[in-house]
Order: structure tokens, then sequence, then C-alpha cells
């Protein structure tokens, strides 16, 4: 990239340079201050909260010992008394269905259980409860199956049937008692869960989920079964950052190679039937295997795919696929700050993807970032005219200079200092307590 330059919005500068603070000619600000702006920025709106994140720039270093640990509690804390919450309710999961399906569901004991609806910017977010949790408990998140092949399979009678029959199946899987089962909330949809919508709806869950419950969010996982498990596929290429581990039951894969390059530092497995060759399930799956073990070759352990199909089955996978599945996802946790970040952006609706930010994200950009143990950054992009990485002390160390080398040009060298406006900033994004920073370089 020609021409880049730095732009340095939470940085204490050395070197020569005069620090932000004197620059801007501001005072740093008290506590008093600081606990006043994040008030203002936990119940102000998105202009609100760009106003307040402006005002913090170059006075709000967090300079003591245990300053960043202590302010991103009192944020967590603001955080969680606003926006969406899981509040279910119980509901009759069969009062939408007639005839067969009806039958079917009334033989697997399917009944009343706690739903929590939810407004998202897709549409309302049905979503059962099943809380199990313990504190610090994993969360399994189980996309149903379902779609809409008319004339045959109106959507929204197939995929209200799927959604009761994932009681059932999630609860063969024992290594997280706390499950979320979203409703997708398009039927007119062929697959509705690898559409715009689908991934959407589940983060508006996540949302309320993480501001709700004190759950471990390096250990939430998410499956999907039939049109689920295309989604399973279809998610892990968008928000690889967000899940300990997701897997694909009886799903085909439709993602292309920009998305498989997201799946870097996450665990995926598929599991699919021998014989279940309809919708491209099989083929698709293995064409998955075999391009995730591809990008593995090229970067050892980075691309983790367990794969395995079941000889003589079909698409209704038995139960003991579900045990495998459990053991699977066990004990497996989220890599909430890699050293390798590889972005190649999927959707313009996820502006962040790790500690990686870009204003405007579109299919054909492409980053990777490399934290390496010298203390210096190592990006490479193409088609990218502006990024912000992201830094915390698990990825850097602040009491030494750091640098950062942008497509072969040094960027930026100096040392940081932890600043209020990144943990609001990064904290405010997701409400997730597992994955956050407290400072940042912008390069443009």
């Amino acid at each position: 990239m020609r021409g880049c330059r730095v732009v340095l919005v939470t940085a204490v500068i050395l070197f020569g340079l005069l620090e932000a603070a004197e620059e801007a000619g501001s005072k740093p600000l008290t506590s008093l201050q600081m606990e006043a702006l994040v008030k203002r920025y936990v119940e102000g709106d998105a202009a609100e909260r760009q106003k307040v994140l402006g005002e913090c720039a170059g006075a709000d270093a967090l300079k003591a010992a245990g300053d960043v640990k202590a302010w991103s509690g009192k944020i967590l804390a603001a955080l969680q008394k606003k926006g969406p919450r899981m509040n279910p309710v119980p509901t009759d999961l069969l009062a939408r269905l007639d005839g067969d399906r009806l039958k079917m569901c009334k033989m697997l004991g399917v009944g009343t259980s706690p739903v929590a609806t939810l407004e998202s910017a897709v549409g309302q977010v049905r979503t059962v409860v099943l809380d199990g949790r313990m504190p610090r408990s994993p969360v399994v998140i189980y996309l149903h199956g379902g779609g809409h092949v008319p004339p045959d399979h109106p959507g929204e009678k197939d995929n209200e049937m799927a959604w009761t029959w994932g009681l059932k199946r999630s609860a063969m899987i024992k290594c997280a008692p706390f499950k979320l089962l979203p409703r997708c909330v398009d039927d007119k949809a062929v697959n509705a869960w690898v559409i715009p919508s689908g991934p959407q709806a589940v983060n508006a869950v996540l949302d309320a989920l993480l501001r709700t419950c004190a759950v471990d969010p390096d250990r939430i996982y998410l499956m999907g079964s039939s049109m689920g498990g295309f989604g399973a596929w279809y998610f892990a290429s968008i928000e690889a950052d967000r899940f300990a581990a997701v897997a694909s039951l009886g799903g085909g894969c439709t993602v292309n190679d920009n998305g498989f390059a997201n799946y870097c530092n996450l665990d995926f497995g598929a599991f699919v039937g021998e014989q279940d060759t309809a919708a491209d399930r099989l083929g698709g799956s293995r064409r998955g295997r075999d391009t995730l073990k591809t990008l593995n070759d090229k970067t050892p352990a980075g691309y983790k795919c367990f794969y395995k199909e079941y000889a003589g089955v079909g698409h209704n996978l038995p139960d003991k696929v579900y045990a495998d599945v459990d053991s699977f996802l066990k004990d497996k946790a989220r890599q909430a700050y890699p050293r390798v970040v590889v972005w190649h952006p999927v959707v313009a609706w996820k502006p962040r993807f790790y500690n990686l930010a870009i204003p405007a994200p579109k299919e054909g950009m492409s980053v990777k970032a490399e934290m390496g143990k010298d203390n210096t950054v190592t990006v490479t992009s193409e088609n990218v005219p502006a990024l912000t990485v992201y830094l915390n002390e698990q990825l850097a160390d602040f009491k030494k200079p750091l640098k950062v080398v942008w497509n072969g040009k040094e960027a930026f060298a100096g040392i940081l200092s932890p600043c209020l406006s990144v943990v609001l900033e990064t904290l405010g994004d997701r409400c997730d307590p597992g994955m956050f920073y407290s400072a940042k370089v912008s390069l443009r």
C-alpha cells in the first residue's frame, strides 16, 4: 500500500514526539469525569458515543496498576443494565403446529419451554432458553434445521417443527448445561441460516446473553443440524472470533475461499452421513474439510478441522453422532487473543474481527496481522485503505516500545498507554468480558 501513514488516537508516543495530551492541550481526566463519560457512553446513541470517545482522546490514560481491570468492571456493570436482555417466559411450542408436524412433536414430549423474544436489526428472534447454568457456565447455541422448498415444504411450518425438535437433539449435548435455541427469522428462504439475517439474529442473541448471564464468554459453542449445519459452516466464516468451537451435523458447505481464511484459530467439526448426498451435503462437507486441511498445511495448527463420516448413514443421524459432537465440543476454549489473525471480510455489518477493525469492510479486502513476541506487529493487507489494530497486555508489553510494520513499512514506533476510551469502545461494542482491548493504533 502506497503512502501509508499512521494516525495515533490513543497512544502516548516517545522518541522525541510530544505526548498526545500535551499536544492537544488537554488535562488528564479525573475519575469523576471518567465516570460521567462512561455513563454518557452507555446511555447514549451512536452519535453520542462517538462524541464521548472524542472527548476522551489524549486525556484518558489509565496509568495505575489495576486501572484497566477496575474500569472494565465498572463499564461492564453499566452495560449489563442497558440494552437487550434475556427474559424468557413459559411458551407452548406446539401452538403454531398442526397435523402430522404436531403429532411428531408431541411424540417427542415437546410442550412448554421458556422462550425469550428479542428485537434485532432483522426482526424478532424467538429463542428457547434452557437454563442449567452455573457461574461461568459454558453455553451451546443450537441452529435448527428446516427450510422452505415449495410447494411441499412450507418454511414456517417446517422451521417451527425443526425448532422444537432441537430440544431433544440439544439435550444430548452434555458439555454445556446452558443452551440457547434461536428460531430463524426468515421462513421464505430455502436456507435461512446462510443469508444475512441468520448470523445477525444470533448476534442479537449473543448480545443479550452476555448482558444478562454470567456465562463463560470463552466457552460458547455453536452447533447446527441439517439447515443449521449449513449455517454452522457459514457462521464460522463470519464469527470465528465469537465461538470456542463450531460443529456442523448433516450440513453442506457453501463457504468460498475468502470465508475459509477466517477459520484461523477456530476449532471446527463436521459430522455427516456417508449416504447424505442430497443438497450436496456430503460433497460440500468434504470440500470444506479438504480446504481447511490445505490451509492448515500452510499455517500449522491454525486451521483445525475434525471430520467424521458415518458409514451406512444418510441424513437422519443416530444418537451416537450427538455423543461424538459432545466429545468434540467438550473443554474447547476460544482463543480470544491469538498471535495471528487472518481476516477476509465477508459481510459489511461486522467492522471488527478479533483485534482488527476496518471502517467499511467488504469482500475483496484482506488483512493478516502477526503479533510478534518482540513487540512488533506485522500487518499485510490488500485493498484496505484504513485499519485499526487493537492491543492489550495479552498481546503487547506496554512498558516497552512497540513497532507496527504495515505492508513492509514502519507505520508506528512508540510506547502505548492503556486508555479508558478503548476499553469503553471495545466493551461497548459487544459487552464481551473475554475480548476487549485497552490501546489501539489507527492506520491510514
